[in-house]
């Protein structure tokens, strides 16, 4: 009974999110949620409307609740949708080695699937893009890190230069104050 009324509400959320009210519809999959929180595609489904609404914690929050209950419902954790998900929001928050991590186990998935997952033509095309966007990330914060210690180098170089210059002005000043060289 009550998983009924949750498939109800799940889908009513769907129409909402095809319409792109994502408010109403991660609405609708809280209500869902609240009567039946066992499916796992519910979860997902809230996540990818928290995704349209830039509410990345509750995303990635939802995404790990559907992979908590797919891994215990004995599926082996193959969800590849949440793992999607859920290294979108992960690189939103600006952790692109857990979003390269999520992403990469759903692109495995989509490539070797389960014999009854649903996978889309277009699937390993667009998760395989996004593996290669979490890994341009992924080596952009390499890259600011680096120029960040060179920066820090360079300044302590600047200040031991200057340290030096000083005291071989100080050298050169008192060698001209005792007349030892000059005129």
């Amino acid at each position: 009974m009550a998983s009924y009324a949750a498939e109800q509400l799940k889908d009513k959320g769907n129409l909402a999110f095809r319409n792109g009210s994502y408010a109403e519809a991660e609405d609708f999959y809280t209500q869902a949620i609240q009567k039946y929180s066992r499916n796992p595609l519910i979860f997902t489904n809230r996540a990818n409307a928290r995704l349209k609404l830039q509410q990345w914690d509750g995303a990635v929050n939802d995404c790990l609740k559907s992979l908590e209950i797919t891994t215990a419902a004995a599926a082996g954790g193959h969800n590849h949708k949440a793992y999607y998900f859920l290294a979108q929001a992960q690189l939103a928050l600006h952790h692109p080695h857990e979003a390269l991590s999520s992403a990469l186990t759903a692109y495995e998935q989509v490539r070797e699937p389960k014999p009854n997952a649903k996978i889309g033509p277009r699937d390993l095309e667009v998760f395989s893009a996004f593996v290669l966007k979490c890994k341009k990330a992924k080596f952009a914060v390499r890259d600011r890190e680096r120029l960040r210690r060179q920066g820090d180098l360079r300044a302590q170089l600047e200040g031991l230069l200057e340290e030096r210059r000083q005291r071989d002005v100080g050298v050169v000043a008192g060698l001209l104050d005792r007349g030892e060289i000059g005129q």
